[in-house]
């Protein structure tokens, strides 16, 4: 899947949740403007709608997240393809990962991923890749792209990606329904 079809299909999520909150604040309305209801009726009527509302909001939530888990995954596959399919290079590549989540900083992860690629070491290299993404460590990742021109695009995606996985307070804000 595209970026830009990825990108529609969360604006259409979004779309739909905004109709959502819309239409629970004309319910809203509607309910405070209905004379026949008292003062404890409204405020039932209100917590009917708000919880109507909220679970579907939720889902929609929670179908942008899977989404995004997914491109991220899709995109971090692509990388990790080739550093190599065969059964060796699937261990390397395992055992390269499990030196990766070690690194605790962007100084440790650069020294080991500029030291990967001089010697060659595309599972070691593309796993550090795969830590600094994690870690918003940007001087590990233009490193491997500088290497890597030809992964400039996935890179880019991957970047993006995290930046906006990370806008939780849009995300929130885009999901939710106010007022009971």
């Amino acid at each position: 899947m595209s970026l830009e079809i990825f990108k529609s299909e969360v604006e259409a999520l979004r779309e739909r949740a905004s109709q959502l909150r819309d239409a629970h604040a004309r319910e809203t309305r509607d309910i405070n403007s209905n004379p026949e209801l008292s003062d404890a009726g409204k405020a039932a009527e209100r917590d009917r709608s708000y919880n109507h509302y909220l679970p579907l909001a939720k889902d929609l939530r929670e179908k942008e997240m899977t989404l995004v888990k997914k491109k991220i995954s899709d995109l971090q596959s692509q990388l990790e393809s080739r550093a190599g399919g065969t059964s060796t290079d699937i261990i390397a590549f395992r055992d390269a990962q499990d030196r990766a989540d070690q690194l605790k900083d962007q100084a440790q992860a650069l020294v080991m991923i500029e030291r990967a690629m001089r010697q060659g070491d595309t599972s070691l290299a593309h796993a550090v890749f795969r830590r600094a993404t994690e870690a918003h460590w940007p001087d590990v990742k233009n490193a491997f792209i500088t290497e890597h021109p030809t992964l400039k695009d996935v890179v880019r995606e991957l970047n993006w990606l995290g930046d906006f996985k990370s806008e939780s307070f849009q995300r929130t804000m885009a999901y939710a329904i106010f007022g009971r």
